[in-house]
């Protein structure tokens, strides 16, 4: 058996070769999807020959996808774009394995994002609701870069509660994240690329403690939406009353939910406990694949 994380080179190619003359099993791990990171739109500035040649390479990384024996995917509607043959899947959205600090941190007021500051990814319904808000102790704590860094800036010229801190240390950034009363992603979840990801900062965001609020996605498992807060619509006025809401609970009652999320992934999404999952399901289908 070849345990391998498709990353859309003629190693893959080779690997699936070499595997089929010698009869080895193949399982593989989908993070993403090659349409999602390959294709016209998202490589703009490629040269003409390798946009002549890129619909010819899709059609192969597609054969190379669907041709494994098991697949480990990052959400379960990956599985209708990867895996035609619906061979057996299991869905593994992460495996925490990180060493961050833990220890206590004194709380502010403040609702606290980090990550890519993308139009696409909801930063202007956050910037646009944080702006309706008339609590002026609240603050807003951006980290990261993208295409609204710009707007970013001149926005903390009129509103001097938001705070722009741009790339700053791993371990800096979960101080912060410690630090905040909510963390907040609140992607449109109509859009399709919600469907085939897990947001890379979920695992991060409840470990830290912080209550963290986003929109229901399909890339999220149920499961996880008992340690969440959660809102529909991703619109400035509905996603201002939540954050109202949010902050007129009791102290005591966001430290325990905190609480709760962190310990979920500590406890049940570990490398040890996500590992022995994948084992699992290889021996128990290893036999069942053809």
């Amino acid at each position: 058996m070849v345990l391998t994380s498709f990353n859309y080179s003629p190693l893959s190619l080779g690997i699936l070769i070499i595997s089929k003359l010698f009869g080895i099993k193949r399982a593989n791990f989908f993070t993403d999807l090659s349409t999602d990171i390959i294709n016209n739109k998202r490589q703009k500035d490629i040269v003409f020959i390798k946009r002549i040649l890129l619909p010819l390479y899709l059609k192969l990384v597609k054969y190379i996808e669907s041709n494994y024996d098991l697949y480990i995917l990052f959400t379960k509607p990956m599985n209708t774009r990867v895996n035609p043959k619906n061979k057996p899947y299991l869905v593994m959205e992460g495996i925490y394995n990180n060493e961050l600090e833990l220890s206590k941190v004194q709380k502010k007021k403040a609702i606290m994002y980090a990550g890519t500051l993308s139009h696409e990814y909801g930063i202007k319904n956050i910037l646009d609701a944080f702006e309706q808000l008339e609590d002026n102790e609240i603050e807003l704590w951006l980290f990261g870069d993208g295409d609204m860094k710009k707007y970013i800036n001149d926005i903390c010229l009129r509103d001097q509660r938001i705070q722009f801190f741009g790339f700053r240390p791993h371990e800096e950034v979960f101080k912060y994240e410690k630090m905040a009363t909510l963390l907040i992603n609140v992607r449109n979840s109509d859009e399709e690329y919600t469907a085939y990801s897990f947001p890379s900062k979920t695992f991060e965001y409840m470990v830290s403690g912080t209550p963290f609020l986003t929109t229901k996605l399909k890339g999220i498992p149920e499961e996880y939406y008992s340690y969440l807060y959660t809102i529909e619509s991703t619109n400035a006025t509905s996603l201002k009353h939540k954050i109202e809401e949010i902050f007129t609970k009791p102290e005591y009652e966001l430290k325990n939910f905190g609480l709760r999320a962190r310990e979920f992934i500590l406890n049940e999404k570990n490398s040890d406990i996500q590992a022995k999952r994948i084992v699992e399901f290889i021996r128990e289908k290893f036999e069942c694949v053809e």
